[in-house]
């Protein structure tokens, strides 16, 4: 059973979906490249996740245990709103530059931030802002 973080705005998430800190996150089960992630997370109203905090970070982190790596945003840009990342958790040496443009919380590492293909395939982490309901 999943600790519930309920914020009164978003109490109504879709039964596959665990509302905390604002926001409907759902952990998908199924391993995608990049567009692919995105466009499964629209079905549901929503986008790759787009960690804002430290707090929200460590909450996907208490939840991804168990989980493969997951994939968030490409080109370090967050897709929802275009803007740079302002809050990080890169992985030692990360990132590493060359083509690598997806970030991946990468299990091996404790889910600390790792760049990777966008063609590599990792389950998605969907996130919508304003309440997926059923």
């Amino acid at each position: 059973m999943l600790l519930h973080l309920c914020d009164e705005a978003v109490a109504n998430c879709r039964n596959d979906f665990m509302s905390a800190l604002g926001s409907c996150y759902h952990f998908g089960n199924v391993p995608l490249g990049f567009t692919q992630a995105e466009h499964y997370c629209r079905q549901y109203e929503g986008h790759l996740v787009h960690i804002d905090s430290a707090q929200e970070d460590s909450f996907l982190k208490t939840y991804a245990s168990g989980h493969p790596d997951l994939m968030a945003e490409n080109h370090f840009l967050w897709i929802d709103d275009n803007t740079e990342a302002i809050f990080t958790d890169w992985g030692q040496d990360q990132p590493n530059g060359g083509t690598e443009d997806c970030i991946v919380l990468d299990h091996k590492d404790g889910y600390r931030w790792h760049d990777y293909h966008c063609e590599t395939q990792m389950f998605p982490l969907c996130e919508s802002k304003y309440g997926v309901f059923v």
